[in-house]
């Protein structure tokens, strides 16, 4: 279902990665978000995890995601109210320096969440490429986030394999005794299978064995939220044909068959 619908314009927005959310879709049969950008994966985290419980956290991003948020106090109430609307989400603004931005942004909604709900973010994979500059945002009121594992000689060096036998074992009793355990929120931005100079870095079958290889593991993970990324994968064709790939696996491609039929997210831009 579309929590957000597709604008006529959203070709148009590619500019606007950290401000505007262009669209948002969730499977009905499923735990899955797909967005243009990472602006509202907190907002998702907020509908699928119970505040009391903890969790896994894996982020798996050609970025870390980590910059700087706003004051807390503008961000404290989601603690007591966090099944806002996305509409409402996506309007909380911080106010400095005579103006007014959002609290939430594509580029800071890790950190923002972590301060919010630090009980989901006990097992930190990270896999990226590119990090912010380093930003502990002790003045604003938030704490230093802990990346408790972020490998940056291993972020291109056979992912797959590192997921299915340390994160998602295929063995079906380690799959069992996770369940006993904390699930993961997997948060996913198809702009990894890019570098910096916007140059393919994985081909067609690599992104396809990956999403094969989440989700076979979808049982053991709370939420996954994907972002798309234009900005970063060369435009919304790249990011597109990308996104197709990952979600080509027979257990996706059924849970997100209302996202494949939405012909509007497979016109090339003119």
């Amino acid at each position: 279902m579309w929590k957000r619908e597709v604008k006529d314009d959203y070709f148009d927005n590619l500019g606007k990665c950290f401000t505007c959310l262009n669209f948002l879709w969730k499977s009905d049969d499923a735990p899955i978000y797909i967005m243009d950008n990472h602006l509202a994966a907190a907002w998702c985290w907020m509908q699928e995890c119970n505040p009391e419980e903890k969790y896994n956290f894996m982020h798996i991003d050609q970025h870390d995601d980590l910059g700087a948020c706003g004051f807390t106090k503008d961000i404290e109430f989601l603690r007591i109210s966090p099944h806002i609307s996305i509409n409402e989400y996506d309007k909380i603004t911080y106010t400095t320096f005579g103006g007014k931005f959002k609290s939430f942004k594509c580029d800071n909604y890790i950190r923002a969440c972590h301060f919010l709900f630090p009980q989901w973010f006990n097992t930190n994979l990270f896999y990226y490429t590119k990090s912010s500059s380093v930003c502990t945002l002790k003045e604003w009121g938030y704490g230093e986030f802990i990346e408790q594992n972020m490998d940056k000689g291993f972020v291109r060096q056979d992912i797959t394999q590192f997921v299915k036998d340390k994160i998602f074992p295929q063995n079906k009793i380690v799959i069992e005794n996770n369940m006993r355990t904390k699930k993961w929120i997997v948060n996913i931005d198809l702009d990894f299978f890019w570098d910096a100079n916007i140059k393919r870095v994985y081909n067609d079958q690599f992104v396809s064995d990956f999403g094969i290889t989440i989700g076979n593991a979808l049982n053991n993970i709370q939420v996954l939220t994907i972002a798309l990324s234009p900005k970063w994968c060369g435009g919304w064709e790249n990011a597109l044909e990308v996104s197709k790939a990952f979600l080509s696996c027979h257990m996706l491609r059924e849970l997100c068959n209302e996202y494949f039929e939405e012909k509007r997210l497979f016109i090339s831009p003119k």
